[in-house]
């Protein structure tokens, strides 16, 4: 009779010790999965980031090398650039982005005009080496002007891509939530 208590006991030890082992098993290894999958979004999250400043600094510097000129939908993608910090970036990068580009647009601002182009069907060549002359004396006025202005725009873009790389360095030293 003891042996069959016994084995019984034993038994039933032995189940409830599968069981545990099962629940606490199954648990470790859920946990073990979210926080993988949290630390794959947080670096997801990490490279979008990155991906992004690389955007806007190209575009920014892109914009200065043409001294505050581009294409319509260039520009457009730089100003919609101030909608994306203020929801995905911090409050001082969005700041300084405000204070480069106000820095672009007075150094635009400041330079000559170039003269709009009227282009005739038919031009002989010594209007169109007139047209092309002025054009080019233009350039190089305008030219000339912004090399005494660059200085300011290019030194807010170095304050706001050293913003940027501290921004990701720590978001890089923070581990994943």
């Amino acid at each position: 009779m003891n042996t069959i208590v016994g084995i019984i006991i034993g038994a039933m030890l032995t189940g409830f010790s599968m069981i545990l082992n099962s629940y606490f098993s199954t648990r470790f290894s859920s946990t073990k999965e979210e926080r993988a999958d949290r630390r794959k979004r947080y670096q997801d999250h990490i490279s979008e980031m990155e991906n992004f400043y690389e955007d806007v600094l190209h575009s920014t510097d892109r914009l200065i090398r043409n001294k505050g000129r581009g294409r319509e939908d260039e520009l457009e993608k730089v100003y919609r650039f101030e909608v994306k910090f203020k929801l995905s970036s911090t409050k001082q990068i969005a700041e300084q982005f405000k204070i480069t580009l106000s820095a672009i647009i007075s150094m635009a601002d400041q330079l000559p005009e170039l003269p709009e182009e009227f282009i005739p069907k038919f031009e002989d060549d010594e209007h169109r080496k007139d047209r092309l002359e002025k054009r080019k004396k233009a350039e190089r006025d305008r030219e000339k002007q912004a090399q005494k202005l660059i200085s300011a725009p290019y030194a807010e873009f170095g304050k706001l891509s050293t913003l940027m790389q501290e921004h990701l360095e720590s978001l890089r030293g923070k581990s994943a939530p």
